[in-house]
């Protein structure tokens, strides 16, 4: 929940910086970067960009805590960056 509310808070930011600078494309450009940045370590985290087999490896010889904390750390970089994305996409659209 810390995560998201960073995230949010973060967007509000960008929002704010673009909204003085009268400009669009740096809400797109920084949130859209700051979501995509989030993605792409939330997807590193979790493995999604690994084999199959280091994938079955890797759950194989850590540990259930391990398991645990890395999971819960894909969780927080996708929840940081859903906010950032969601702006992103909504200054694109209009």
């Amino acid at each position: 929940m810390k995560a998201f509310l960073l995230g949010l808070l973060l967007a509000c930011l960008i929002g704010l910086i673009g909204y003085m600078t009268n400009d669009k494309t740096i809400i797109t450009m920084l949130s859209g970067s700051v979501g995509l940045v989030s993605f792409l370590a939330s997807g590193l985290y979790v493995g999604v960009f690994v084999s199959s087999d280091r994938i079955r490896i890797q759950y194989q010889n850590e540990t259930k805590e391990e398991r645990i904390k890395r999971v819960n750390r894909a969780a927080m970089f996708f929840l940081l960056g859903l906010p950032n994305l969601l702006l992103g996409i909504y200054t694109i659209a209009m």
